[in-house]
């Protein structure tokens, strides 16, 4: 892979497997996003190793009855998303042959991860959640300006709807607040 960050599906137009019955059969037939993390921040993976992100979308509920309160699971989610993770590498590996066998360290992170860890709604990864009707309260702008004097808002959260994902609108909105507090000084 020469790319930094690409888009990649097996075997497009085929129907993916339903969310309620997917085991992973269906991954070859689903967008993956495969990012070379460590091309852009050398230091986040040790010298002579590259830090490698593979991201396939599943609904929050496909893993929801694997959560048992805040932060716990039942005993067989582990087994399970690391299974789903080693298929996604399975299918990833026709354009990186030989994924598996370089892998000497793996995180794997699910919608119940961002849901628990992030406090991100059911586990959206950028943000709000598309499918979350109650944005449509806020309307369509950046929430980095509040109310309350000298309170500003930056963050995935900081605006409402997602114009560019989840670390880019954190920084955006940072920039925007610095701008901000640079003008009124």
């Amino acid at each position: 892979m020469r790319a930094t960050h690409l888009f990649y599906c097996a075997e497009p137009g085929q129907a993916p497997e339903t969310e309620s019955g997917d085991d992973g059969r269906g991954l070859e037939s689903r967008e993956i996003e495969v990012c070379r993390w460590s091309d852009n921040e050398p230091g986040q993976s040790p010298p002579g190793y590259v830090g490698l992100i593979l991201r396939v979308g599943f609904s929050y509920d496909h893993f929801a009855h694997f959560r048992t309160g805040e932060k716990k699971r039942a005993p067989e989610y582990q087994a399970y998303k690391t299974e789903l993770a080693l298929k996604l590498v399975k299918v990833v590996e026709k354009i990186i042959p030989g994924l598996s066998q370089a892998i000497d360290f793996m995180e794997v992170a699910t919608p119940l991860t961002y849901r628990d860890w992030g406090h991100r709604y059911q586990g959206s990864i950028a943000g709000w959640s598309w499918g979350a009707d109650w944005t449509g309260t806020f309307g369509r702008k950046l929430l980095v300006e509040t109310p309350v004097r000298n309170l500003l808002l930056v963050g995935i959260y900081a605006a409402s709807e997602l114009f560019m994902g989840g670390v880019p609108t954190a920084m955006r909105t940072g920039e925007l607040a610095a701008g901000l507090i640079l003008e009124n000084k």
